[in-house]
């Protein structure tokens, strides 16, 4: 089982703010059953990438304030943190570059005990699903067409599957540094912020104890131009990602009220696997809190790192 070592120097638990909380019953969209995932490629933001087809499930989202410090990267797959941003447009690229990419590194290091981190891409998303989704129908955008509207990811995915963590390893690093690298435990993980208070679309994190191997399915992802930061060699290359199928065991969390002096810090991918030999990942997708649709549009930042451990064993 991989060792997680917590920061002594940030706190672990949030303060809560003025908002709305409490368990929610609402939706969460899977991957259709019947459908091979291994076979499907999906190219983010484009109209065809908002038409995809979702089995829509019931399920109960739970929050998570008041026992935030039971919540753990290394026991359910995420964590939330009290963590102050000097950016707080996250408008401009290179500013997030300069800025907020320094500190990320920084608190990835003193809360996993990280001996290196290397950023590979973020993301800024502004605007609703839903308002993509009508601009679509409204105007027949072409499914392969740029919609150039970045919204909350709503259904249940991984970022990265083994080979697409493998291959972000390969292409990040040189052939000294895989070298180096290669020999000791890495993973990928994600710190996701609200750039605003969140009043819509919060981010929902399923707890990676209940999701078995066999509920993922594997998709690949292409980003088109001027997807978030990636490159334009990425761009071109399609990479493994993971989608689930629904099951009722899926136990889903959220934190209320997120603002932006908070993260929410998620294990995507792991060489180390967790005590019962399942894969150290947390599915999660933005979802529909019941009368929120005519609030103010979640704006959120989450940037995606290559994390090292020199000094822990690649497998344990």
């Amino acid at each position: 089982m991989a060792t997680i070592t917590e920061s002594k120097t940030l706190p672990l638990v949030a303060e809560p703010s003025t908002r709305t909380g409490g368990t929610v019953e609402t939706t969460i969209n899977y991957h259709p059953p019947g459908m091979d995932g291994t076979l499907n490629t999906v190219i983010p933001g484009t109209a065809g990438s908002y038409r995809r087809k979702f089995d829509i499930a019931p399920v109960t989202i739970k929050d998570i304030r008041g026992q935030e410090d039971q919540f753990s990267l290394a026991e359910q797959g995420f964590q939330l943190l009290k963590h102050t941003s000097k950016e707080k447009e996250f408008m401009d690229k290179d500013q997030i570059k300069n800025t907020a990419f320094p500190e990320v590194v920084e608190l990835l290091k003193k809360t996993t005990g990280a001996t290196d981190v290397r950023i590979f891409s973020h993301i800024v998303r502004r605007t609703p699903w839903e308002s993509i989704t009508k601009e679509i129908e409204e105007k027949q955008i072409p499914d392969d067409s740029r919609v150039g509207k970045i919204g909350p990811a709503h259904f249940a995915h991984i970022d990265q599957g083994p080979l697409g963590a493998k291959q972000l390893f390969d292409e990040t690093l040189n052939a000294e540094e895989a070298e180096r690298f290669s020999k000791s435990r890495w993973g990928i993980i994600n710190v996701w912020r609200p750039i605003k208070p969140v009043r819509r679309n919060p981010l929902a994190l399923c707890d990676m104890r209940s999701v078995p191997d066999e509920d993922l399915i594997p998709v690949y992802t292409r980003a088109p131009r001027d997807y978030g930061s990636y490159t334009a060699d990425k761009m071109a290359k399609s990479y493994q990602s993971l989608t689930a199928k629904a099951s009722p065991s899926h136990s889903w969390h959220y934190a209320s009220g997120m603002t932006p002096d908070e993260v929410l810090m998620l294990q995507i991918f792991d060489t180390n696997k967790a005590a019962d030999g399942s894969s150290r990942r947390t599915l999660h997708s933005a979802f529909a809190h019941p009368n929120d649709e005519a609030l103010e549009p979640r704006e959120s930042i989450e940037v995606r790192s290559l994390v090292f451990w020199e000094n822990e064993p690649i497998e344990a």
